[in-house]
């Protein structure tokens, strides 16, 4: 015959998902740039999809609102603050532990070249001096005051003796200059740590 039965129950409950680590790039990051989190090494035992989410700190201070892997420089980061971005696995039920990534500092974004010209384009030698005219300044992202470096090359060859008008280095004199030479004006901006790409007359 059959003897009493008795029966338990236990529900397997859900693990949360784990995260290894999570950094930032660029590195060195600006504020022309949009700083991306990279989670690494994301798991979940239960075969679950792991989404994640983000808490953004500049300064110490938490970017509200802010819940992407990504931040934008331009809205929310100047040269010399402390980022520290905190990563949270989500597997639809449970977040895991969160993991901090390492502070990045914001560095010097770069300026962009000016836009320049050289006047005139056809001079006669011993009658016209030449000038590198800046049609458009460069730009800084920092909002850096930008100066200017010129350099000369006559058929490609350095030229050093360029005088001033506007800025220095800007204007070849009218002796300096032969018959049927190929003049180059090269331009850099510098904010005062870097310098810009070449503009190039």
């Amino acid at each position: 015959g059959a003897g009493d039965s008795d029966s338990d129950v236990r529900v397997i409950a859900n693990t949360p998902p784990t995260i290894s680590g999570a950094t930032l790039g660029p590195d060195p990051a600006s504020v022309s740039d949009v700083l991306v989190c990279t989670a690494s090494s994301t798991d979940d035992v239960d075969g679950d999809a792991v989404s994640m989410t983000y808490e953004w700190s500049v300064d110490g201070l938490v970017v509200g609102g802010e819940t992407s892997e990504s931040l934008d420089g331009q809205l929310y980061f100047t040269r010399g603050q402390e980022l520290i971005v905190l990563a949270t696995p989500f597997d639809g039920t449970k977040e895991g532990d969160p993991k901090a990534s390492d502070p990045a500092i914001v560095g010097n974004a770069p300026p962009t070249p000016p836009t320049i010209y050289v006047d005139p384009v056809s001079p006669e030698a011993g009658i016209d001096d030449i000038h590198c005219i800046i049609d458009v300044e460069g730009t800084d992202p920092d909002g850096d005051e930008l100066s200017y470096v010129f350099s000369w090359d006559a058929d490609g060859v350095p030229y050093v003796h360029a005088e001033t008008d506007i800025w220095p280095g800007d204007t070849v004199p009218a002796d300096d200059l032969s018959y049927d030479e190929a003049w180059d004006c090269i331009v850099h901006a510098f904010d005062g740590t870097d310098y810009s790409d070449e503009a190039f007359a």
